[in-house]
């Protein structure tokens, strides 16, 4: 076994901890750029989608359930 009690290193956990913080604040908003330009198209198209089949299944709904166009029953929505 390695005797390591002789050995002292030039910085403590704190120091080790506030270098660590300090690297994420300087690499942390590049890390952030990328996630939203890898996320936002996917978010977008999310809820475009969402609105575009909302308004399909209203419109079908209503295209169904009334003799001249006007809608007549429920809307779910």
């Amino acid at each position: 076994m390695i005797d390591f009690s002789g050995i002292s290193l030039p910085f403590g956990a704190g120091e080790l901890l506030s270098g660590a913080i300090d690297l994420l604040n300087v690499v942390g908003p590049f890390v952030l750029l990328a996630l939203a330009i890898y996320f936002a198209p996917r978010l977008f198209s999310l809820v475009y989608d969402a609105v575009l089949i909302k308004d399909m299944m209203s419109d079908d709904y209503r295209s169904f359930n009334s003799e001249d166009g006007m809608s007549r029953g429920k809307v779910y929505r």
